[in-house]
């Protein structure tokens, strides 16, 4: 019979050895982690890169003179940095007869028409919706994100641009249109439709 000493005292150097590595593999680990006063230091400079980039680009912005400004407007270009560009190209307060249901159209003035929607059209669609039957067009609500039907077309007692056919419908009632709201609209030509938005609520007493 083999003596249980003898096996526990064969065995005891392997165990010791075997958590000595360990205990070095723990150790080595643990030199390569970085500490969080390292981390630190380096979301520090990095954010501090990061501000002087947006500064040094904000100082290569250039500043136009009013000389500058008017030769551009002159030949219709513009070589300024647009910051931000609104989208809602037609804005309007709407009317009591733009809401009222019996007449069942949004009014909308020529001039703004031709500068923001019809430019951007062929001439066969300009020639459609000049005519009495008007075009088709789908408005996008960017408010519900929902797409709607209606059809545009010029009004001949006043020469405006009119939206119609379910305008009430779609845009009165789902919306809860009262005159004094103001809306916003724009030609979306990379989806072929028009974007509508209520930019502002009447206050109420006024």
């Amino acid at each position: 019979m083999k003596n249980p000493n003898m096996y526990r005292l064969t065995m005891s150097p392997i165990i010791k050895k075997r958590k000595v590595s360990e205990r070095e593999e723990g150790s080595h680990s643990q030199a390569f982690l970085p500490s969080k006063k390292t981390t630190d230091n380096y979301l520090m400079i990095k954010q501090e890169l990061e501000r002087k980039r947006i500064e040094d680009r904000i100082r290569s912005f250039r500043f136009y003179t009013p000389e500058e400004c008017r030769e551009e407007m002159d030949l219709g270009v513009s070589t300024k940095l647009k910051l931000f560009e609104d989208p809602w190209k037609i804005k309007k307060t709407l009317t009591s007869s733009d809401v009222n249901e019996h007449l069942c159209r949004l009014l909308l003035p020529a001039e703004a028409v031709h500068k923001h929607i019809t430019v951007e059209w062929g001439g066969e669609r300009v020639e459609q919706v000049e005519d009495m039957v008007g075009e088709r067009v789908v408005v996008w609500d960017y408010d519900i994100g929902s797409e709607h039907e209606l059809v545009f077309k010029r009004w001949r007692t006043s020469k405006s641009f009119v939206l119609v056919d379910n305008w009430v419908t779609w845009f009165v009632r789902r919306r809860e249109l009262r005159d004094g709201d103001e809306i916003g609209l724009f030609w979306d030509a990379s989806n072929s439709r028009f974007g509508f938005r209520v930019l502002a609520r009447r206050v109420a007493g006024f």
